[in-house]
């Protein structure tokens, strides 16, 4: 149990209050909460495309600079502290330039590649064939997104009775198993030997990786391939190691991790989109 005591609170000529705890503190160096820190940190001068306003203690300096903002809403009102003050010059550029940089990589995507893709996906989905989808980190999310999207969007809300559905599992979501095979086997294995277990010849794989290097995809494509799936790779980069194992590519020609996964999740949505409307008729 802490010592109980007295809290004694010391109020600044500011908007923020400084409390020094006795039972923490000796008198040459008190412990001193967050709110003096922060105190701190907005007297320090910056600057910002809009109005903001600084304390340093009892004087208050107002800086005037272009592009105003809407009308200050929020906790820091009272204050006349906006809550985008300090970063909103750094964001915006950096939002323009990753908008921009996107825009590029969206645009230099490759039409014949994306709809041999979705004619494979096609034909699987008019064999009756299993789809299984792999990835690691960003790319796992968007393997699980587009499993998710493929086997159950499309079908509309609510589900169109007597549909045609669409096989497929994403090998990402079962913990129990990533980790029994990542602790037994190998990291390197933990989708190999899943699909050691449920693909048959004619299925088909689908890998998402930025890089195209991580071992666990490539032992994965290696296993689909000697049991007879067919393989396509949603890459980034320029494919990386596993690119000339598989059957079918698209790559995202860039080296931006941040484009690469988000025209991944584009060319999911656009499948998805392409699937709603063939079950729809």
């Amino acid at each position: 149990m802490f010592p109980s005591a007295p809290r004694v609170g010391i109020v600044l000529p500011s908007p923020f209050v400084d409390v020094i705890d006795p039972a923490c503190s000796s008198p040459d160096r008190p412990v001193k909460s967050s709110s003096r820190i922060l105190s701190s940190y907005l007297s320090q001068p910056r600057v910002a495309p809009h109005p903001l306003r600084h304390y340093d203690g009892s004087v208050k300096t107002t800086l005037r600079v272009p592009n105003e903002i809407p009308e200050n809403t929020g906790a820091g009102a009272a204050h006349g502290i906006h809550p985008m003050a300090d970063v909103a010059v750094d964001f915006r550029t950096n939002m323009e330039g990753y908008l921009t940089g996107l825009k590029a990589v969206l645009d230099a995507l490759s039409g014949d590649d994306l709809c041999g893709m979705v004619d494979s996906l096609h034909r699987a989905h008019e064999e009756g064939r299993h789809v299984f989808v792999i990835g690691n980190g960003g790319s796992a999310a968007t393997a699980s997104h587009m499993a998710c999207d493929l086997q159950k969007t499309v079908l509309g809300t609510p589900p169109r009775p007597g549909a045609r559905r669409l096989k497929i599992t994403a090998l990402t979501d079962s913990v129990p198993l990533l980790t029994a095979w990542g602790n037994d086997a190998g990291y390197e294995t933990v989708f190999a030997q899943q699909l050691e277990n449920v693909a048959n010849e004619g299925d088909l794989l689908v890998v998402i990786t930025a890089s195209g290097n991580s071992r666990n995809v490539v032992e994965a494509v290696k296993t689909a391939r000697t049991l007879g799936l067919h393989t396509i790779g949603l890459l980034g980069f320029d494919g990386g190691r596993v690119k000339d194992l598989l059957d079918q590519a698209v790559i995202v020609s860039s080296d931006h991790y941040g484009h690469i996964e988000d025209a991944h999740l584009v060319v999911n949505h656009l499948i998805t989109t392409y699937f709603q409307q063939l079950m729809s008729q």
